[in-house]
């Protein structure tokens, strides 16, 4: 069975799920033409979209009430998932402070929203990995290299 239920959230909205990760709302397949559109979403995508939700109600489909974004996960980066029809009834805002990695989900909002351009999402997310690391990663670089390389480079000041 597929229900419309109405839902706050948009594009971009940082919310969780029943286990309470931090997750990036890219779209609600339960959105009709008019919200795609709202969301950012092209023509196209939003008459695709709206063609899959209606045969989803049609046929009684639940896949018309998935909800589809983006999560962190671990050892392996940001990760693209469909939560299934119960997510989308079990949807909050999330309000906590994102924490080390995670903090890549809000480049990723601010992506989907159109608030920052691809550079600064990219180049975000680079500095994101490496917070914390520079110390460790120039270490390992002055103990690898020749002093007449680190002279070079101006490592030793």
């Amino acid at each position: 069975m597929c229900i419309d239920i109405p839902a706050p959230f948009c594009r971009g909205d940082l919310v969780c799920h029943s286990d309470g990760k931090p997750f990036v709302l890219d779209y609600i397949a339960a959105w009709d033409r008019g919200k795609w559109l709202e969301n950012g979403f092209s023509e196209e995508e939003a008459e695709q979209g709206d063609q899959e939700r209606t045969r989803c109600f049609q046929n009684g489909n639940c896949f018309g009430m998935w909800t589809y974004g983006y999560e962190i996960r671990e050892n392996f980066g940001v990760w693209y998932k469909d939560l299934g029809y119960r997510e989308y009834l079990d949807l909050e805002y999330y309000e906590r402070p994102l924490e080390g990695k995670e903090r890549a989900l809000k480049l990723i909002s601010e992506y989907l929203k159109g608030n920052c351009d691809l550079e600064l999402l990219l180049n975000g997310y680079v500095f994101g990995l490496l917070d914390g690391k520079q110390k460790q990663i120039l270490g390992n670089y002055h103990s690898a290299y020749t002093k007449e390389w680190r002279k070079i480079m101006g490592l030793d000041a």
